[in-house]
């Protein structure tokens, strides 16, 4: 089955120089992060379907992430064998019929070709009719609310369904919500800062927390509900909104916003959006930068363990009184190309003396934001109020992004990711094949072996 997984992950994207991340990672210092960072984290165990099973695997189309999902389904089905699978190449045959059937069956495919052979009916998760035993992703929800094809509240989403998501709280998907879990996490740690943020359900709110959070910070971050990869994630400063006048910005923000939602998604809603004060983070080549810690859980600990995984820089310098733009301000890989990037590679291993140097971390300092990355995602993960509804209580693994401050050098956690993390191999190779063994646990334990 590997072959058929990565066939069908060829028509992507690729990230070719994560090859000089992950190869360049300290194995002493990956060793001791993962080895201080355990979170305890216990899950429980479930019977599953009684006959057949039907994992759907879906998954982001058109870059480099879908190949880190490859690599997990490829460690499931390698160890259970009865499983087979079915990409968007064998669902396109009529002999996949048979298979959609009656038997142990992996359906990996983009989000956007299952979208239409998705239903919702009764609390169950259909596929071309047939129910799915579980789901490999937290954003599954928010996918199907955009489409119209399940009913959620934003503002507490939970999951409709009886049918369990892998990495099932939904906090993933709301980043006001992780935003108070991050200041509720921070108290008591004088080397993290959590952000203020506001969260604004029409146009009215967007421009009345504008004007707070410009009042106080040269730049404001917006983000939407329920989107990964960077997208519809939008910046304004003081000057340009002084300049157009706030009303006239908050117009530019939601179209912009909504325009980019539609291309990924189909849905253009943004709301609930997350208005947050833009970090001056600590550069490379002038340019802001951020980094991520993964989290996996370790079957042999029961818990969750810290991994540092790549810092990434923005495309352009950000430079005083300049409009701050997605180019300057935005990290992610999936960024729309600036005609002006500087040249050369964007993303690095965190554990390199010389990025550490120039974030102003020492090992010590890396070691203890895996432990806190950890805890983050272990207290969230077990917190009745985010939790999401009935999910599956299984985690498999995620991450946390932070901003090292430019001006003091204290750590600023801005976003999670749940099982949609991608860039897997920018942590040193031996630990790659910890998420594929975390994805088999967390299935197995929903009673998915076969």
């Amino acid at each position: 089955m590997r072959e058929t997984l990565f066939r069908a992950a060829q028509p992507t994207g690729t990230t070719a120089s994560e090859e000089l991340v992950g190869q360049f990672q300290d194995p002493a210092l990956t060793a001791a992060c993962w080895r201080s960072s355990l979170a305890p984290l216990p899950v429980p165990t479930t019977a599953g379907p009684a006959g057949a099973a039907l994992v759907l695997w879906p998954y982001p189309a058109a870059t480099s992430d879908c190949i880190d999902r490859a690599n997990c389904a490829d460690h499931f089905v390698s160890a259970y064998p009865d499983y087979h699978v079915l990409t968007q190449q064998g669902l396109a045959d009529p002999a996949a019929a048979a298979l959609l059937k009656d038997t142990n069956v992996v359906v990996f495919l983009p989000f956007e070709q299952a979208l239409g052979d998705l239903a919702v009916d009764a609390g169950e998760l259909l596929f071309r009719g047939r129910r799915c035993d579980a789901v490999m992703t937290e954003l599954t929800p928010g996918y199907l609310w955009r489409r119209a094809l399940i009913d959620i509240d934003p503002q507490d989403p939970q999951w409709p369904s009886s049918i369990p998501l892998v990495n099932g709280s939904l906090i993933a998907a709301h980043k006001g919500i992780q935003a108070q879990h991050f200041a509720r996490y921070c108290q008591g740690h004088d080397d993290l800062v959590a952000l203020d943020h506001h969260r604004a359900n029409t146009a009215g709110e967007l421009t009345g927390a504008l004007e707070q959070v410009l009042a106080e910070h040269q730049g404001a971050v917006i983000r939407p509900f329920s989107a990964s990869q960077g997208t519809g994630v939008t910046f304004t400063g003081r000057t340009e909104t002084l300049q157009q006048g706030t009303g006239a910005e908050t117009t530019r923000i939601l179209a912009e916003i909504g325009a980019a939602l539609s291309r990924k998604y189909g849905g253009s809603d943004p709301f609930p959006v997350t208005i947050s004060p833009f970090v001056p983070a600590a550069r490379i080549d002038g340019c802001v930068t951020d980094l991520r810690i993964f989290v996996v859980y370790d079957p042999a600990a029961g818990g969750v363990r810290g991994l540092p995984g790549m810092v990434r820089r923005a495309q352009i310098p950000l430079l005083d009184e300049v409009p701050i733009t997605a180019a300057s301000a935005l990290t992610n890989l999936n960024a729309p190309p600036s005609a002006a990037a500087l040249p050369g590679r964007r993303f690095f291993p965190a554990t390199s003396p010389e990025v550490m140097g120039a974030l102003g971390l020492t090992p010590g300092t890396l070691i203890r934001l895996c432990r806190h990355a950890a805890a983050i995602w272990a207290q969230a993960f077990t917190d009745d109020r985010v939790i999401g509804g009935d999910t599956g209580g299984q985690f498999a693994y995620g991450s946390v992004d932070f901003v090292i401050r430019g001006d003091d050098g204290k750590a600023v956690p801005i976003e999670m990711n749940g099982a949609n993390v991608g860039s897997h191999p920018t942590v040193h190779p031996r630990w790659c094949d910890t998420f594929g063994a975390a994805t088999t646990h967390a299935l197995t334990n929903l009673g998915l072996a076969r």
